[in-house]
């Protein structure tokens, strides 16, 4: 469980030393308590011999009281300087400098932070550093305030650097880096303005309006059928589709002209042809019965298309198996054997002469455009050279 923050009271100072309350203590309650002791010695005009008593006598702590207890005397000796660094031993962590020295380290100008309050930013902390070894001087504050401006103050500090640096004074020093801060802020804000009037005056992206969503009702309502959206004449639907072709009722379709799509006899046209629809889901199915009666109802008109069409047809092409004659010994037994140089004499012949027919059967042109390249060699020659040479 936490303990609760000490507090100070100090309601009359001139008359009063200030009260301190038990709890917890941290280096900014230790740096004020002991400003408003000093605060009381100088209005109350108390000698330095007293006021420690006053002092260490008004806070409560627990952790204080007896350590005053225990060495009364040599604390009633000391100045108030000393009190406080015993009492930062006392009542604070043993790396609570480490822990001011980080965070005056890490305290950067914004780009949005005006100079002076970054300056009192760094002060206060360096405060809580009084009387200890890690008190930073006017030098190193302002060396770290130099490395830790934003970078258009930095920027602006380097054109007068020179005048700058030769500032002893701090005070004088931050005031002069003031004036440089405040004309960047101004010079910014100039530019942002100038940006805001050109945005200004270029028209606005205006979305457009969204459609206005329908109400469940509406959606669940059925859309009535327009000329838009209606079925087209003569659609077939699911229910009134025919059923699918067999391959024998195709067969009889394509010998006897008929049209697969349409599936009537003698029609003299295809479906992709797209003269006709497709008929009713009730149509009978394609036999030799309704070939024959079709055929014998043929006008004279179609019966002159029939024996044009059937003039016109290709003949069936005959199966090739039907055409190769059987094997009647195997190859091997007509052919003798050969020996390797026989084999190779055999290959080498039948190579030329296959490179000789195909010289003889280029044309003039490339005959004449290899004369032109003169001694240099024909892949034909390369090939005879490699094979005798083998």
């Amino acid at each position: 469980m936490s303990v609760p923050r000490a507090t100070i009271t100090n309601d009359d100072p001139a008359k009063k030393c200030a009260r301190v309350s038990a709890g917890a203590f941290d280096p900014t309650l230790i740096c004020d308590m002991f400003e408003a002791f000093e605060e009381h010695a100088d209005l109350a005009n108390v000698l330095n011999s007293k006021i420690v008593a006053r002092a260490v006598k008004n806070i409560k702590e627990p952790i204080v009281i007896r350590w005053f207890r225990t060495d009364k005397e040599r604390i009633l000796k000391l100045s108030l300087d000393v009190l406080k660094t015993e009492l930062r031993a006392l009542l604070l962590d043993p790396d609570w400098e480490s822990q001011i020295l980080r965070d005056i380290h890490h305290t950067r100008q914004e780009d949005n932070q005006a100079f002076l309050v970054f300056y009192h930013r760094l002060c206060e902390l360096n405060r809580l550093l009084e009387d200890s070894t890690s008190y930073l001087g006017d030098d190193e504050l302002r060396a770290h305030m130099r490395a830790s401006m934003a970078d258009p103050t930095r920027a602006l500090y380097g054109d007068d650097a020179t005048r700058l640096n030769t500032l002893d004074d701090l005070t004088t020093w931050v005031k002069a880096v003031e004036v440089i801060d405040k004309k960047c802020r101004k010079d910014e804000k100039e530019r942002n303005d100038a940006i805001a009037a050109i945005i200004a005056k270029q028209p606005r992206y205006q979305a457009p309006a969204k459609r206005a969503r329908d109400d469940e009702e509406a959606r669940n309502q059925k859309k009535p059928r327009t000329d838009e959206n209606a079925r087209p004449q003569g659609a077939p639907t699911y229910s009134d589709r025919p059923k699918a072709l067999d391959d024998a009722q195709r067969a009889l379709l394509d010998a006897n002209f008929g049209c697969c799509k349409c599936r009537r006899l003698f029609a003299f046209h295809r479906g992709s042809d797209n003269v006709c629809d497709f008929p009713k889901s009730n149509v009978k199915p394609i036999t030799e019965k309704m070939v024959a009666a079709a055929k014998a109802g043929l006008t004279s008109e179609q019966r002159v298309k029939l024996a044009a069409a059937t003039k016109s047809k290709p003949a069936p092409v005959a199966f090739v198996a039907d055409t190769v004659p059987a094997q009647t010994a195997p190859v091997a037994a007509t052919v003798p054997a050969l020996t390797r140089t026989t084999r190779f004499a055999a290959v080498t012949a039948v190579i030329e002469d296959y490179q000789d027919d195909e010289e003889w059967s280029s044309s003039d042109s490339e005959n004449s455009d290899i004369t032109s390249r003169g001694d240099t060699p024909t892949p034909a020659h390369r090939k005879r050279t490699s094979i005798s040479n083998a």
